[in-house]
């Protein structure tokens, strides 16, 4: 008779011997999930954001700009990289090249690049070091973010309204510094609640006093990054995954 009475005591105190375990397995099982979900947002990047991979030749320049597309060529429109180092008059890049934007008298010089996929409301700080070329008619310019279009159809002449994409965030006009000199620039732009498809960061001369170009206006660019801030439920996810590995230490360090 005692043995009986004792018997559902001892399986009680197994059940609550095994039940802190169970509890842990469930916690660390939630955390990592929830590390998993916050780590998946993804990056936005800009490749050859310094326009080093073309190796320009001391005063000379180069009319393809790897990973860049231009929107529209033909004589001296479009996006260069180049070397000014020569140029007592121009200002000093991060390394050796700028990229260069040029107009003609009917159009802005323009290049871009596809950065990441669309994501609702997500915020993108591009930073850059803006030059003005002392010798040549400045422009001002602009930044953007655009999104959707053919990825597969981009092409130097093909703009990316041409693709199918539209503009979601901008800038605006930005004035040039002043002649011979540059500065760091940063600005954050966001996708916007709708979009889908690629997300692509487009650089764009604007002529100066809303305007007209009177052709060969320049405004230079170097060290262009992207840096994809984390959405605050991202961030939520992230503390309240470490959170529960905590809880699931302290319970290893009791037992």
């Amino acid at each position: 008779m005692d043995d009986s009475i004792q018997q559902p005591k001892n399986t009680k105190k197994k059940m609550k011997m095994n039940q802190p375990n169970g509890t842990t397995t469930m916690s660390l099982a939630a955390a990592m999930g929830l590390l998993a979900l916050a780590s998946s947002a993804s990056a936005a990047t800009i490749l050859n954001g310094g326009f080093e991979s073309e190796d320009v030749i001391t005063g000379n320049f180069n009319t393809n700009v790897t990973d860049w597309f231009e929107e529209a060529e033909g004589g001296s429109l479009g996006g260069f990289a180049v070397d000014l180092s020569a140029e007592a008059s121009s200002p000093t890049p991060v390394d050796d090249q700028w990229l260069e934007l040029i107009s003609d008298t009917n159009a802005a010089g323009v290049v871009y690049q596809q950065i990441d996929t669309w994501t609702a409301n997500q915020t993108i700080t591009i930073s850059m070091l803006v030059g003005n070329r002392g010798i040549l008619t400045d422009s001002d310019y602009a930044v953007e973010l655009w999104a959707g279009g053919s990825a597969g159809s981009a092409a130097n002449g093909t703009s990316l309204s041409a693709l199918g994409a539209t503009q979601v965030d901008t800038s605006g006009t930005v004035a040039i510094v002043g002649n011979g000199l540059s500065e760091t620039k940063s600005f954050d732009l966001n996708t916007g609640p709708t979009g889908s498809g690629p997300l692509w960061f487009r650089l764009t001369q604007v002529a100066q006093g809303g305007g007209s170009f009177g052709g060969n206006d320049v405004v230079l660019f170097d060290d262009v990054t992207a840096t994809t801030i984390p959405e605050p439920g991202t961030g939520t996810l992230a503390l309240l995954a470490t959170g529960l590995l905590a809880v699931r230490r302290r319970r290893r360090s009791a037992a």
